[in-house]
């Protein structure tokens, strides 16, 4: 492992446990004690990476600069003025950007403007950047030793790493989607996630910015100065065969054959997958850990929704305190969102598993098709709290909710569909059938004429009793004027009136459009039934 790699560790190192005390002691108001030890350890942690990375050398008026980071940190325990802290920050930030300046020039009594300049401009960028580039540049990932616990250190951290934004965004979406899932996760585990959120959130943004400012005060903004050779970064490009592309699993060929390789567009696709550093692709660890924590999410999720599965109306009727309302309007929309986010998960850590590590694909095979098993379970969840709101003892159609049925029908021909293609190594051939399944469905939605059924279906809601919105059915589009005319008899007389002054403006507002090249089949009948006068009245603008 080289100097360079080594001082990038180092870095990471240094940068977690900053944000880790900074999560602990900043989040604090108003500054006092947490500025002094914090500014301490960020001077101790300065000091090891620099002086193990040089960063443009190693003298006394680096010591008087860690000093005067102490002292200024330490006069926010004394004092309490706002304006004299006010000061110590800027003599803190000023201080932070003079000990980047050694990047630019080795003798700091002999820096200019210019160099402050410079050091000030090179610690925002890298504050911002900079952890890009300790990542993919400084490290040599290869050359880590990979033995005993260190072999799995790495793997372990990047699937908790990935995990951890999946679940909170899931979980949280499970949690706002049944009120019982909710109240056993408060309960029994005692966490709050948007606490959770803000922890992790405060902590990854301090880590970050000092990670990259670390990188800054030793490598500068541009590439660390390690040449190729001890880096060991190869830029060659890499080769493809024009007639086949092998995976360099006999195994994996076997079962799938080579895959023909001759086109441009599969190459650049191929190119860009083997362009990808090795740090970002997948291995079993990190995938075992992802998707076996959506999956353990899911189940503990479908536990608390099994007895409305079965139970369906007659349990939420007879659950005390607790409204047909309340259960299903309250998730159908967190419900489709989770639905929404597993197929660009799975897509996106199906592409970067390690081709060449079989075991990390079975496994997900494995995982994804017990994840997608469980995803038809909420997904039929999802469509019986649409069937609870919109039918008989419901609350009528809307234009989500019938969107949001036939969107989920899709969703679950596409994730049929990644079945029978991904899990069974025919990725390319995913996105043609899923378009095509989109096209199907929007086909089909011609079909069946949203607007028009929206209005029938309520208006049969409203014969069995229900309260019919008069002023929401009128304001759909012209697509439904046949069917609200045929119901008008059916209707009561105040939600009459708000139907035949609602359609009288549409018939007005056909009539100041009468040109040839705005016609449009819809809005001709619907012009027709209101001028006919089958409204009841003749239109007011005529």
């Amino acid at each position: 492992m080289n100097k360079t790699t080594r001082t990038g560790i180092e870095i990471i190192k240094a940068s977690l446990v900053l944000g880790i005390a900074g999560n602990l002691l900043l989040r604090s108001f108003p500054f006092g004690l947490n500025i002094a030890f914090w500014t301490a350890l960020l001077a101790a942690g300065m000091i090891a990476v620099t002086k193990r990375g040089g960063g443009g050398g190693w003298n006394s008026h680096r010591l008087w600069l860690f000093g005067a980071l102490i002292f200024f940190g330490g006069m926010f325990a004394l004092f309490d003025s706002p304006e004299l802290l006010f000061l110590d920050g800027v003599a803190i930030a000023v201080v932070l950007v003079a000990l980047v300046v050694p990047v630019f020039v080795s003798d700091m009594t002999k820096a200019g403007v210019f160099h402050f300049a410079a050091a000030a401009f090179t610690s925002a960028v890298s504050a911002a950047v900079g952890p890009f580039a300790v990542v993919a540049n400084d490290i040599n990932w290869k050359s880590v030793p990979k033995t005993g616990f260190s072999k799995y250190l790495i793997p372990v951290a990047r699937g908790l790493a990935l995990t951890l934004p999946i679940t909170l965004v899931i979980g949280g979406l499970l949690m706002a989607a049944d009120a019982s899932f909710q109240s056993f996760v408060e309960k029994t585990i005692h966490i709050d996630p948007e606490e959770i959120f803000a922890h992790v959130a405060f902590s990854s943004v301090v880590a970050w910015g000092v990670l990259g400012y670390f990188r800054a005060a030793v490598f500068g903004i541009g590439p660390s100065r390690a040449s190729k050779a001890e880096t060991g970064i190869s830029i060659a490009a890499p080769r493809f065969s024009i007639t086949e592309h092998t995976t360099g699993d006999p195994e994996r060929e076997k079962t799938y054959g080579t895959q023909p390789t001759s086109s441009v567009a599969d190459r650049k696709v191929d190119n860009l997958y083997d362009s990808l550093p090795e740090w970002l692709r997948l291995g079993l660890i990190e995938t075992t850990i992802v998707l076996g924590s959506v999956n353990l999410l899911f189940a503990g999720f479908l536990i608390f929704q099994l007895p409305y599965l079965f139970g369906g109306m007659d349990l939420v009727q007879q659950t005390p305190d607790f409204k047909l309302a309340e259960y299903a309007r309250r998730g159908v929309t967190e419900l489709i969102a989770v639905s929404i986010l597993v197929l660009p998960i799975l897509l996106s850590m199906h592409w970067l598993l390690r081709k060449e590590r079989p075991a990390a694909e079975k496994v997900f095979r494995v995982l994804a098709s017990v994840q997608i098993g469980l995803l038809f379970v909420i997904m039929i969840s999802a469509t019986q709290r649409l069937s609870l709101l919109t039918g008989s003892l419901g609350y009528g159609q809307t234009t989500f909710r019938f969107y949001a049925f036939f969107f989920l029908i899709w969703l679950a021909l596409v994730f049929v569909w990644f079945g029978m293609t991904v899990l069974r190594g025919l990725r390319k051939q995913f996105a043609y059938g899923a378009l095509w399944s989109a096209l199907f469905i929007i086909a089909m939605l011609h079909y069946v004429n949203p607007d028009d059924y929206i209005v029938r279906a309520n208006v049969d809601l409203m014969k069995q009793g229900r309260v019919f919105d008069a002023a929401y059915n009128a304001s759909l589009s012209t697509d439904a004027t046949p069917a609200l005319v045929e119901s008008l008899d059916q209707m009561s007389s105040a939600d009459r009136e708000t139907v035949v002054e609602t359609l009288d403006d549409k018939g007005c507002y056909a009539d100041s459009t009468s040109d040839l090249r705005n016609w449009n089949w819809s809005r001709s009948v619907a012009d027709a039934l209101i001028s006919s006068g089958n409204t009841g009245r003749p239109a007011l603008c005529r």
